[in-house]
């Protein structure tokens, strides 16, 4: 009699152990359910400030752009005032020419 105890005793806690580990089992599944969508959530926020740092550069790279025709136009105004003798004009349109070089290595590394 004894041993029918036993082996009932033995039945039960196996049973026992395979509902436990259903239970985890199935606990896991939801685990990794809101683990996938917490991936996604990120992997748009990822895309997103991808997007944004694109459009960053590529406006950046416009500005050191029109940076460096300005700065070729008012290269053009120093050499004619030059050429013409106005000096005064030379010496100004320089100082504006300085100051747009020193944006544009700005706007270059920005860019």
């Amino acid at each position: 009699m004894g041993r029918i105890w036993t082996k009932l005793l033995i039945a039960l806690r196996g049973g026992a152990n395979d509902t436990a580990e259903a239970v985890m089992a199935r606990q896991a599944l939801r685990i990794l359910d809101q683990e996938i969508c917490a991936a996604e959530e990120q992997v748009g926020v990822g895309r997103s400030n991808f997007a944004n740092l694109m459009t960053k550069q590529i406006l950046a790279a416009r500005e050191a752009e029109q940076t460096r025709e300005q700065l070729n136009e008012l290269t053009r105004v120093v050499g004619n005032a030059l050429a013409t003798g106005d000096k005064k004009l030379a010496m100004d349109v320089a100082g504006k020419v300085g100051r747009l070089e020193l944006l544009l290595i700005e706007d270059t590394r920005i860019a």
